[in-house]
């Protein structure tokens, strides 16, 4: 992706007259990419992406309460969600625990 000063400087190249080849040598980006830069009316806008949905949404409020109340295992954590209906796997559990403070992370 090319962010904005790069941009004005390749479209500033070719305005001088260099070949796009040159121009991508020059920078370090592909030929297909330069051409893109050049013949694109304006400088691209990207927009941020929105967060994807989680399965554990809408057990993040039980979760909360069971980890207020003292919860320390987040296998027993996985087994009442599930018995609750949640259907997702046992890792992001023990990441949400360890944002929050439920458990430790292991060193590695």
């Amino acid at each position: 992706m090319i962010q904005g000063d790069e941009w004005f400087m390749i479209r500033q190249l070719f305005r001088e007259g260099l070949t796009i080849s040159e121009i991508a040598r020059r920078t370090g980006r592909d030929r297909k990419t330069v051409r893109k830069a050049i013949s694109a009316p304006k400088q691209p806008a990207y927009k941020p992406r929105v967060p994807a949905e989680s399965k554990l949404d809408p057990y993040k409020e039980y979760i909360d309460s069971r980890m207020d109340a003292g919860m320390t295992s987040a296998a027993k954590m996985h087994r009442e969600i599930r018995a609750r209906g949640y259907g997702g796997g046992q890792t992001i559990l023990r990441r949400i625990c360890i944002r929050s403070g439920l458990r430790p992370s292991k060193e590695r």
